[in-house]
């Protein structure tokens, strides 16, 4: 709100504007003739002029003061250059009200300093008895830096408290950098610009916005009409289930017991994404008994005695293509928490009818004969686990969300924090 407030009101216009004043400019009485009131014996009456004039007193001008402190310390702990004249009334505010080491982003004094500039804007807005709309801009954007905000869910609290409402834009980065750096190659669309291994991933326009985009991958994330295209921006579309993969890269082996060339093991699949690969490998082992007639032994679906070794290895690397196993995922990054899909609002309403605008496109126009997945990643805060995470049970979502087949899933937050901080 003060950068903003900073960008729309010019210091200068703050502090001195053109307005209506009584006193009269006899130098400019030309100009202001057609204004006038004509009185008898050629007489001429000019009430008022539109002259510059002081508008705010000192009190008023402390507020300016006050607020470019606020803008220079933040600027200043942002590493951007500070204008000037912000720089001069920054300290201009700080000599006459504060002491020379406090600072807002100093550990030991910020406490005392917001303290101290709660004081003087509430000392101002008493003692200023003309305040206009830049006025009320100022006041609102000093007062929202130093009181935060007002919890309206527990009103009979307190509820001021310092902090941002806009960590979703941080989830979103930490999200995208998770998955630039566990499925890069599965990438073929993704609103944003992250530095990935010290460059931006950005490699294209559309509507104005940076976006990462395959080569080959053809956006169709538009609405058409009159030959004038909107541009749509999905946060992320994967590819998943690629044809190079081998079965190795979908089941995990369990040993039971070792043989000298044989193995007792259980297969159990690494996902749930990798069901399909799971039940076709245990199907190809079974009929690798079969033919060889080895003398191996299937204990139950997934359970195998005295297999041989080599044609387990065989067998895991072959390639794990099952038909119409890869599909198109479209993720949307939602810095939410588990109870806001389980019921009806409008907000989940719109981004439900954006998924479906997003997964219709991709149908239409860029996804060839693929399935399309679509899915919600909000984060979930569990130190215990170490996957990445799972959907939340189906049937306890709200019921659109079911009918369109849109899941949520949770996504192990410390896991992809770790990776967000430690990335190159």
């Amino acid at each position: 709100n003060l950068l903003e407030a900073y960008r729309d009101l010019a210091l200068d216009v703050i502090e001195r504007k053109t307005g209506r004043n009584e006193e009269i400019d006899y130098s400019k009485i030309d100009k202001y003739l057609h204004k006038a009131t004509y009185l008898d014996e050629d007489v001429i009456y000019i009430d008022e002029m539109e002259l510059p004039r002081h508008f705010l007193h000192y009190e008023s001008a402390t507020l300016i003061d006050l607020f470019c402190f606020i803008l220079y310390e933040l600027e200043n702990e942002l590493e951007q250059e500070t204008d000037e004249r912000v720089k001069d009334l920054a300290h201009r505010f700080k000599e006459q009200h504060l002491t020379h080491d406090q600072s807002l982003f100093d550990e030991e004094t910020f406490d005392t300093t917001i303290t101290a500039l709660k004081d003087s804007l509430d000392d101002i807005d008493k003692v200023t008895a003309y305040k206009d709309e830049d006025y009320w801009r100022l006041y609102e954007a000093i007062e929202s830096f130093l009181y935060g905000e007002l919890d309206m869910q527990n009103t009979h609290e307190d509820g001021i408290f310092w902090g941002i409402n806009n960590f979703w834009s941080i989830w979103e980065d930490m999200c995208n950098t998770y998955v630039f750096t566990k499925w890069a190659s599965e990438v073929v669309y993704a609103d944003t610009n992250i530095v990935f291994n010290g460059e931006a991933v950005a490699n294209d326009t559309f509507g104005g916005y940076k976006i990462f985009k395959q080569k080959n991958f053809k956006n169709p994330f538009y609405i058409q009409f009159r030959h004038e295209k909107r541009w749509m921006r999905p946060d992320l579309v994967r590819i998943v289930g690629d044809d190079d993969k081998t079965f190795a890269d979908c089941i995990k082996i369990i040993n039971i017991k070792e043989h000298s060339f044989t193995l007792d093991f259980t297969v159990v699949p690494l996902s749930k994404d990798n069901m399909e690969e799971y039940k076709t490998f245990c199907r190809n082992l079974k009929v690798m008994i079969k033919n060889k007639n080895l003398s191996s032994r299937v204990i139950s679906k997934n359970n195998f005695k005295n297999y041989p070794k080599n044609v387990l290895e065989q067998v895991k690397n072959e390639k794990a293509y099952v038909k119409n196993i890869a599909y198109s995922q479209i993720s949307d990054w939602k810095y939410m928490i588990e109870s806001d899909f389980v019921q009806k609002s409008k907000k989940i309403d719109d981004d439900i009818n954006k998924q479906i605008c997003y997964e219709w496109c991709l149908e239409k126009y860029g996804n060839g004969k693929r399935f399309v997945k679509s899915q919600f990643v909000i984060p979930s805060y569990n130190n215990k686990c170490k996957d990445i995470g799972d959907d939340i049970e189906n049937k306890l979502l709200y019921s659109r969300l079911q009918e369109n087949r849109i899941s949520v899933f949770k996504a192990n937050f410390q896991l992809i924090q770790e990776v967000y901080l430690n990335h190159d």
